[in-house]
């Protein structure tokens, strides 16, 4: 039912997107004891925000305006899609998707500089994406590297999606080095300027100690609790069948599209690594794989044929977001 109603490129699937995010934080909404403050702060955040965040602490106001984010992220996302044509039809999928892999985690469901990312991530993408049609991609490119250190200095491990920019010119360009020390250059140009900005106000020592924090060794175990796993199966379901659906279809895409999904996967697994080598495991960070994941997804439900199994399959996904809420 929901996903044959998202197939449709309607005007009312805005309204039905909001529903179904807002559905998707019901549990949280009536039942506040189940809220968690969530908010990542960086060192390097103080220096961009200069206002208060008290209102946060209030779990509705903090659940509705993340709740807002991700609607608006989740329809900038449709339209990168629809631009780029991933797919022979517009559809509402890929907004649906990413929205519910937005709420996948409770951790997710409240505000965090690692959530505002996702807009950082997703002029990347559109960056990523505009590259195969580019003819001078100077530009485009230092504009990456300066979008990945923006976002770094609200969350500090966002600067380990960098590689995706070096990557996706391996992929669509033939191999230019004033590119790649071009890419570089967009990437510490904040950091100079900043670092200027102490220099000047004789507070460099101060800017050499917000590093100081970001030094780590492996961790060894993984900060999820044994029985989430069990919940993770429906998703590991719907990746199975997603990814079986874009090995089928990727000769029969055009060549755009097939190196734009090469360059999702790497980046998902950039973004799987990162959390994997970080010593404060935040499962949060994990909300940087929902555009890739849900251009994924959105391959096996824009194209099965199958409707009951499809809803079927889906209903899981939204059943195993609740348990994570509840349990």
């Amino acid at each position: 039912m929901i996903i044959n109603t998202f197939r449709k490129a309607q005007a009312y699937n805005y309204v039905l997107l909001g529903a179904v995010i807002l559905l998707l934080r019901l549990a949280v909404l009536l039942n506040p004891d189940l809220y968690k403050g969530n908010v990542v702060y960086q060192p390097f955040v103080k220096l961009l925000v200069f206002f208060q965040f008290d209102f946060l602490s209030n779990p509705v106001y903090n659940i509705l305006i993340t709740s807002l984010v991700v609607f608006v992220q989740a329809v900038i996302f449709g339209r990168i899609i629809t631009r780029h044509n991933f797919f022979n039809k517009t559809s509402f999928l890929p907004e649906l998707m990413f929205a519910v892999l937005c709420s996948m985690f409770t951790p997710f469901l409240t505000f965090s500089p690692i959530v505002f990312c996702n807009f950082f991530l997703l002029w990347i993408l559109d960056r990523i994406f505009s590259l195969y049609r580019t003819q001078y991609t100077l530009k485009s490119v230092f504009d990456m590297g300066f979008i990945v250190a923006l976002g770094s200095l609200l969350y500090f491990p966002f600067l380990f999606i960098f590689p995706i920019v070096w990557y996706s010119l391996i992929v669509f360009k033939a191999f230019s080095w004033r590119e790649w020390l071009t890419g570089l250059i967009g990437l510490i140009v904040p950091y100079i300027i900043l670092g200027t900005w102490y220099f000047w106000n004789d507070d460099f020592n101060d800017f050499y100690h917000l590093w100081l924090p970001f030094k780590f060794v492996l961790p060894q175990t993984l900060m999820i609790e044994h029985d989430d796993y069990w919940a993770l199966i429906p998703l590991g379901i719907v990746l199975l069948l997603s990814l079986n659906q874009v090995r089928v279809l990727f000769f029969k895409n055009v060549v755009h599209v097939r190196k734009s999904l090469q360059c999702l996967g790497f980046l998902v697994l950039l973004i799987v690594t990162t959390y994997l080598l970080m010593p404060d495991q935040r499962i949060t960070q994990l909300i940087l794989a929902a555009a890739p994941l849900a251009t994924f997804m959105t391959f096996y439900f824009i194209s099965a044929k199958v409707r009951w199994f499809y809803e079927f399959v889906f209903t899981l996904l939204i059943v195993s977001i609740f348990y994570f809420q509840l349990f």
